[in-house]
């Protein structure tokens, strides 16, 4: 059975690359996740070691542009390689967000055939971007398209670790920190009023 969604231009052209040369030519130009999808349906197993082995290394021939990193980071989740999903957290741990355009759920949908969104989406929430200038690994950092995408279990697992890793206490304002609380609730909340 064909699955034009998988089994296009686009994602056969890459898959075919991979085959023959054992490289990732470009991580950002094709969805990634259809050619894995793809490489699992045809049983390609050396596609999949292919891109998971390349995965860390890849670059846009320049410094490291998170757009592009949180991509390679969820595609390291679809791996199930705690190595290969921590090893980001642990090589990129100091890059912050830069300004990028709008992350909104809306391009995520289009973005790839295979990832699911983990919670019902509030379309109160989907303006709510990246935190520019903020670390990448830190969750309350992510836009809110972001946290859709991302299994429960790999954020509860990156929160709990970055609290066991903190050694230093932050200051805390519990005002500031209910404000923004009840200002995102509302937002979330009014979908479903």
């Amino acid at each position: 059975m064909t699955d034009d969604k998988l089994e296009n231009a686009s994602v056969l052209g890459i898959l075919l690359d991979i085959m023959y040369t054992l490289e990732i030519s470009d991580v950002a130009s094709v969805d990634m996740f259809a050619v894995l999808d793809l490489a699992d349906k045809w049983d390609f197993d050396h596609v999949r070691h292919t891109v998971y082995r390349d995965l860390p290394n890849y670059r846009d021939g320049h410094r490291e542009n998170n757009k592009h990193l949180f991509r390679r980071f969820h595609l390291s989740i679809k791996s199930k390689d705690p190595s290969l999903i921590a090893g980001f957290t642990r090589r990129e741990h100091n890059l912050k967000w830069r300004k990028l355009e709008k992350s909104a759920i809306w391009r995520f949908r289009r973005d790839s055939v295979s990832r699911p969104l983990y919670d019902e989406e509030a379309p109160g929430l989907l303006n709510e971007d990246r935190i520019e200038g903020a670390r990448s690994f830190d969750v309350g950092t992510w836009s809110y398209g972001d946290l859709l995408l991302t299994p429960p279990t790999v954020l509860w697992a990156l929160l709990r670790a970055t609290q066991i890793g903190t050694t230093t206490p932050a200051k805390i304002d519990p005002g500031k920190i209910a404000d923004e609380f009840e200002r995102l609730l509302t937002l979330a909340c009014e979908c479903f009023q």
